[in-house]
């Protein structure tokens, strides 16, 4: 058993401790409560590597950096969204070897399936929901560190006439949120605009591809016909697929096939069911040479 003697110096060695310092030891231990947290116990199910769950945590982390407790919320949220969506690839897989009838065999993967969207579209909605906390963030308050620069009297500026109002309409004039042209590109229309994205997306020469610029005209396109169109949907979905990322590349796609579904064009629809396939092998889509147009 403790002295009192010791129990007093513990306390006054703990009164020492204030945790973490510098931004990088913050940051390294910003998510413990993710990776070793009471949800993160109930998400890894006996069988599971709780080894692989800290990693893809890790791994999140380090690529989105959240500061608040909210950014850190969605993070969580996206690791257990990507852990669920890939059970649910195990599952699917342990399904096919089963001796069902054709009926009970569909019906339990169309349930698995089901359950895949579900996590694809809360992954989805919680990265929307971190860029844009992120994007909010307020700008780092610099301190100047040099002496105080003495104040200068300004010098009296001459009186002129006031100008004279300008010629061009409201409607002539750029609107802040009004958004910008593709770079170094012209697209006179908005077809034009999504030719122009479908090709960069699944070109079949490497050279041509540019998955980055795709997506950025395509996601122009999305806010322009306020998503009423399925080939755009496509048109994104292909783009998010060539820079590797299948999970927003799905859920585009399903997107997609619901708009398609509703305007009853079935050879679109089939289209895209067949790249969904490619997308959920992790396999992007590449337009057969001499045919570069949204199918």
């Amino acid at each position: 058993m403790a002295t009192p003697k010791q129990i007093e110096a513990n306390r006054r060695n703990a009164l020492l401790s204030t945790g973490p310092r510098t931004p990088q030891g913050k940051a390294a231990v910003s998510l413990n409560s993710l990776r070793h947290g009471l949800r993160a116990r109930r998400v890894v199910l006996p069988g599971e590597s709780q080894e692989d769950f800290q990693q893809l945590c890790g791994d999140l982390e380090a690529e989105w950096q959240p500061q608040t407790l909210s950014e850190q919320f969605y993070v969580e949220q996206m690791a257990v969204s990507w852990w669920k969506l890939a059970r649910m690839e195990v599952t699917e897989g342990a399904i096919y070897p089963l001796q069902l009838e054709g009926q009970k065999h569909v019906a339990l993967l169309d349930r698995v399936w089901q359950a895949q969207s579900r996590m694809e579209r809360s992954y989805a909605r919680a990265q929307r929901e971190l860029q844009r906390l992120q994007q909010c963030r307020p700008e780092p308050c610099v301190q100047p560190t040099g002496p105080p620069a003495e104040e200068v009297p300004a010098a009296p500026q001459p009186v002129t006439a006031p100008e004279a109002p300008s010629c061009a309409s409201p409607e002539a004039l750029p609107s802040p949120d009004q958004p910008l042209q593709p770079q170094g590109k012209t697209a006179d229309t908005a077809a034009q605009c999504c030719e122009a994205a479908w090709t960069l997306a699944t070109s079949p020469e490497a050279t041509v591809r540019d998955g980055v610029e795709a997506v950025r005209l395509a996601q122009q396109l999305l806010v322009l016909n306020g998503g009423q169109e399925p080939e755009v949907f496509d048109t994104l979905a292909a783009a998010f697929a060539e820079q590797g990322r299948f999970i927003e590349a799905i859920h585009e796609a399903n997107r997609a096939l619901e708009a398609a579904a509703r305007q009853n064009r079935q050879p679109l629809t089939e289209a895209i069911q067949a790249r969904i396939k490619l997308y959920k092998a992790c396999t992007p889509y590449r337009e057969p040479s001499g045919t570069l147009d949204v199918q």
